[in-house]
């Protein structure tokens, strides 16, 4: 938070921390003039706004960073800890950015000079600057939602797929167990007599976990 202080022959700012934008224009000090307060009042702000500007592009390119490893599913649980402070703050930036527009459309009904319109559209344009920040804010918060939801969309898709494939595995597997486990126990069993029981054990255990390949396959389970 910074307040402005204008008085007659008077331009103070007062701030708990040191403001960067400020800083910056005090290096340039010779581009602005501080006679004319309502200027330098602007300047300010624009510096202010830039700043954000910057903070806004950064956290963007981090978010499409993060996109980007989604398609070969790279993406950690730090990177959903991001997600959390990330949209902390967008918030935050949101609601400065409004209050700074509200400031800023008031100063149009305060400015009382001779070249008011002038003015007025570089307020115009502060604002139009201003509510540009507000939109990316809302766009990248929506973006963050969307890599979410479709982090897990794909996570589902592929347990669904894995279970399928675990559940088919056991089929394969249990089928010919119970032929060969029935076979197996001490009591009477038909054909066990036969010279050629044993091929034939050994057919159906085939058969059996191809028989229900063909069976998935028609099901789309495959």
């Amino acid at each position: 938070t910074m307040l402005f202080v204008i008085g007659k022959g008077v331009f103070l700012t007062i701030s708990q921390y040191l403001v960067e934008p400020c800083q910056k224009l005090i290096t340039k000090c010779s581009v602005y003039s501080t006679s004319d307060h309502n200027e330098l009042g602007l300047a300010i702000f624009n510096e202010i706004i830039k700043q954000y500007g910057t903070y806004v592009n950064q956290i963007g390119s981090k978010i499409e960073g993060i996109r980007s490893r989604l398609k070969g599913q790279t993406i950690g649980n730090k990177d959903f800890v991001d997600f959390v402070l990330i949209e902390g703050v967008l918030n935050e930036f949101v609601t400065v950015m409004r209050s700074t527009s509200v400031t800023l459309r008031g100063m149009t009904r305060a400015v009382h000079h001779k070249t008011v319109a002038e003015y007025n559209d570089i307020i115009k344009e502060i604002v139009n600057n201003n509510q540009q920040l507000v939109d990316n804010c809302d766009l990248y918060a929506k973006s963050i939602v969307s890599i979410r939801d479709a982090y897990s969309t794909i996570n589902s898709n592929s347990l669904n797929q894995t279970m399928k494939f675990l559940t088919i595995a056991t089929l394969f597997v249990a089928l010919p167990n119970c032929v060969y486990g029935m076979y197996g126990m001490n009591v009477p069993l038909p054909i066990q007599d036969k010279p050629w029981a044993y091929p034939l054990l050994f057919v159906i255990s085939i058969l059996m976990p191809v028989g229900v390949m063909v069976w998935a396959k028609k099901r789309k389970l495959l």
